[in-house]
């Protein structure tokens, strides 16, 4: 059984506050439109202890108390834990056509500069230039460098990274450990699984 959560409504925002389920499917989001001062009961849709709001056509987020913490700047903005399960406790943020992350007390810890943004794990963020992806740490250093198709899975400090079709492996600080040479490529827990045909 989902808990019920509240907080209080600012004037002239739009509240997005919980998910519709029906048979078992999570179908759309849905909307609320509320005044001031009212209590809203909301199921479960926190995100990092924050309530996403809108205010003229832009994002941000209030805390249970209605109390601003990230301003309605921003074109959207979610939970990049959600996306990849990672324990990072970010939120991804857009702001003109480019993402970056913001941490739940809205300071920002990536500006928007990048195509995408997604979060790796283990303090590595992937992100997204033109048509190739690298990866930075948490102070944008650049430790995996935008020259791959795709990035895969991060394990072991080892990251799977995929060049014109091809698998390879790099370490988290971008040196190479095996060449995109491999059709197929996994790393686990102490091993590394290829395929090449």
């Amino acid at each position: 059984k989902k808990q019920l959560k509240e907080f209080k409504s600012v004037e002239n925002y739009i509240y997005f506050i919980g998910r519709y389920y029906k048979n078992g499917e999570d179908n759309k989001e849905l909307v609320y439109y509320k005044q001031s001062n009212e209590i809203i009961r909301d199921i479960d849709n926190f995100i990092n202890g924050l309530v996403r709001v809108q205010k003229d056509g832009k994002c941000g987020c209030v805390d249970i108390n209605g109390v601003i913490v990230i301003p309605c700047i921003y074109d959207w903005i979610n939970s990049i834990s959600r996306l990849l399960h990672s324990e990072e406790g970010l939120l991804r943020a857009k702001k003109n056509g480019k993402f970056g992350c913001l941490t739940a007390n809205g300071e920002v810890l990536i500006p928007c500069l990048y195509d995408n943004i997604e979060c790796l794990g283990d303090g590595l963020i992937k992100v997204q230039k033109g048509d190739k992806w690298g990866c930075i740490n948490k102070n944008e250093e650049e430790t995996v460098p935008c020259i791959y198709d795709e990035i895969g899975k991060l394990r072991d400090g080892l990251v799977e990274v995929e060049k014109e079709g091809k698998w390879g492996c790099v370490d988290s600080n971008g040196e190479e450990v095996l060449p995109c040479i491999y059709d197929w490529i996994c790393v686990s827990t102490g091993n590394v699984s290829v395929k090449k045909d």
